[in-house]
């Protein structure tokens, strides 16, 4: 199913890490339509490779930013 592909959420917009360019962060969001205050933010790594775009599950993670700096995400099942 393709909500497999985007881990049961709904692509907003995907944040380039910079450097050159194919480093992005995925965003999307959860929605829980029987229980809107459950509802949740998904932030995955993503990298694009060639034509494809590659979203990789991570309970925690640290995106590597520009510069070496550094943010913690944190995302919930």
């Amino acid at each position: 199913a393709q909500s497999e592909i985007t881990y049961n959420s709904q692509s907003t917009f995907l944040l380039p890490l910079g450097g050159d360019g194919d480093r992005f962060v995925f965003m999307a969001d959860r929605w829980n339509k029987t229980n809107i205050e459950d509802s949740r933010y998904v932030w995955l790594p993503g990298e694009f490779r060639g034509d494809q775009m590659e979203i990789s599950w991570r309970d925690q993670w640290t995106p590597e930013l520009t510069k070496g700096r550094k943010s913690k995400c944190l995302n919930v099942k």
